[in-house]
């Protein structure tokens, strides 16, 4: 027995109040009912938005071969299950933007839209200006619209000044340093809309 489930277990039986135990991301894999009670909880443990940088988290984990040599991540069915599961949440939130561009960062919630795109079926390769939303599915029409009010947001967004914040420690540095590098990246792609080609990431749901 883990050391978790050896806690939960001693919770349970020592009859003693406490603070309840916040649920792992694995459980709502093993468990496909768990995410919508967990979600009508008004003080759930983790949030809504950390769910979804958990589970966005977990499925873009880098791979290790025998060679160990790290590879991108697998596609397989947990990593898709989990793909859609953040979806399912921000769907809960009603794809919020305010809330989600609170709690999640530039390059999460980025990846987070264009699994939304990928799973709602917009089509790659061609130019968002050249849909006409008349005639698509009214979920492929909803993907374009909430992508494309991300991207003018982020825009708005990145063109204010930044703070400025102290520096850490060495470690924590190099973290920050490649989250502005991926966000500079985005920018730089979302800044060519409406006219740029989304070709997207290889849709695995």
């Amino acid at each position: 027995m883990s050391a978790e489930a050896a806690d939960r277990v001693a919770a349970v039986t020592s009859g003693r109040p406490g603070t309840p135990l916040q649920v792992s991301w694995f459980e709502f894999l093993l468990d496909g009912s768990l995410l919508e009670k967990h979600l009508q909880n008004p003080n759930a443990d983790p949030t809504p938005v950390q769910l979804i940088v958990q589970f966005l988290e977990q499925a873009s984990k880098p791979s290790v071969n025998e060679q160990n040599q790290v590879q991108p991540p697998v596609d397989n069915r947990r990593n898709r299950t989990l793909k859609l599961l953040a979806l399912k949440v921000a769907a809960h939130m009603k794809w919020d933007l305010d809330s989600l561009e609170k709690g999640l960062t530039i390059p999460v919630l980025n990846m987070l839209l264009n699994e939304l795109l990928c799973v709602s079926k917009v089509p790659a390769g061609v130019k968002h200006v050249d849909l006409d939303l008349s005639t698509l599915p009214p979920t492929t029409a909803m993907a374009v619209i909430i992508y494309n009010r991300w991207a003018i947001r982020t825009i708005v967004l990145s063109s204010f000044p930044e703070k400025q914040t102290k520096p850490g420690p060495h470690q924590m540095n190099i973290i920050v340093q490649q989250e502005k590098e991926m966000t500079d990246n985005i920018l730089t792609v979302v800044r060519r809309l409406p006219g740029a080609v989304w070709t997207g990431p290889p849709c695995s749901l």
